[in-house]
């Protein structure tokens, strides 16, 4: 119960993208969504709503469904603590990503152009 009280991410389960957003306290949700609380919450967020995460790691759910706690376990768990994604310039967030994989140009470019 101590989750709703704080602010943390809440996103549906059925869907072709994460469609991710912050909810403050005191918000409660139905069982058709999801909520992940915790540090380092508008890093994630902006890690889910980016094309990355839609267009790669998403589509290997399920889209009627999948995107529960052992989803999001093998999702998070490897991202690096410092994985600094805020940034008050929205744009950066994508290379930054990008850096972080160390993905190539033709990657990148397959991503962007999905």
């Amino acid at each position: 119960m101590d989750d709703f009280l704080h602010p943390r991410i809440i996103y549906r389960e059925i869907g072709t993208e994460m469609d991710a957003c912050m909810v403050e306290k005191g918000w409660m949700i139905n069982n058709k969504l999801y909520m992940i609380s915790g540090k380092n919450l508008s890093h994630l967020l902006n890690f889910f709503n980016s094309k990355l995460f839609n267009r790669i790691i998403l589509s290997s759910t399920n889209l009627t469904g999948g995107k529960g706690v052992d989803f999001m376990e093998k999702i998070i768990a490897p991202l690096p603590e410092q994985c600094d994604l805020s940034s008050a310039d929205d744009n950066s967030t994508p290379t930054r990503l990008y850096r972080l994989y160390n993905l190539t140009s033709n990657e990148i470019e397959f991503i962007e152009n999905q």
